[in-house]
């Protein structure tokens, strides 16, 4: 089974993720498909993106995710932030339960300003609000209007994962 996740920074994608790797999925985040291919010295990821896709198509993470999907095989979550991308995949994974996991921009920007620093981490409410506008550069509001799946987080961790799982047993009873 592949899942498709999606969400802002701070919805609770990452935490959903790891769950069900918990569950037995591995996990497929885009962006670290992306990130991946930048080199490393590059400082601005964003802008290293943008030009791989001009270079090769604008839903190159799609087409590299979907070769990774062919060669693994088994479980998968997908953790997708791109209208291009998403469209892709659901074009060529048509069954393809997608969640968007949803959460007001105040309690998404506490979550994110909270966590640890790691690399390409906001860290001010000025990080935040440029990597909004990024996100919104992605076109991510399409997403939510196009998945199976809307969750809005607003409580603990446990509330988000059982109303994922309510939404995936119907996909596949028994599993998650």
């Amino acid at each position: 089974m592949i899942i498709c996740l999606s969400g802002k920074q701070g919805s609770g994608k990452s935490e959903l993720a790891r769950y069900l790797q918990e569950k037995g999925f591995e996990l497929l985040v885009l962006s670290e498909i992306a990130r991946d291919m930048v080199p490393s010295e590059s400082l601005n990821i964003n802008s290293a993106v943008k030009r791989m896709m001009n270079q090769q198509g604008e839903n190159i993470l799609a087409r590299l995710a979907m070769e990774r999907i062919r060669n693994d095989g088994g479980d998968i979550t997908l953790v997708v932030k791109s209208k291009i991308d998403f469209g892709y995949l659901k074009d060529k994974l048509q069954d393809m339960p997608t969640l968007y996991i949803k959460a007001p921009s105040d309690l998404r920007r506490d979550r994110v300003l909270s966590r640890s620093v790691k690399r390409n981490r906001p860290r001010t409410d000025a990080d935040f609000t440029r990597k909004e506008a990024n996100e919104a550069e992605l076109e991510i509001e399409f997403i939510p209007k196009n998945a199976n799946c809307v969750i809005e987080n607003t409580g603990t961790m446990e509330e988000l994962c059982e109303a994922a799982g309510r939404f995936l047993e119907e996909f596949k009873p028994n599993q998650i």
